[in-house]
């Protein structure tokens, strides 16, 4: 199962160079995500980068993941 951005995303550009699969690319608005390489950053982050780096966490089976913002 793939996440996918809402279009609450910004384009703020803080997902797209950290995310270990190239899964995130531009979209037509906004940044979208291939669900044949997204893993949900298994395997490198202890959450999806959206919990870490995002005011507007991307959504998974179309259930909210939480108001996770950036705490550093």
């Amino acid at each position: 199962m793939a996440l996918f951005i809402t279009d609450k995303c910004t384009n703020c550009d803080m997902c797209l160079p950290e995310c270990p699969n190239d899964a995130i690319s531009v979209g037509d608005e906004i940044y979208v995500i291939d669900p044949n390489l997204c893993t949900e950053c298994v395997g490198h982050y202890d959450r999806t980068l959206s919990q870490i780096l995002c005011k507007h966490p991307f959504q998974l089976n179309g259930a909210r993941l939480g108001d996770h913002q950036n705490q550093s």
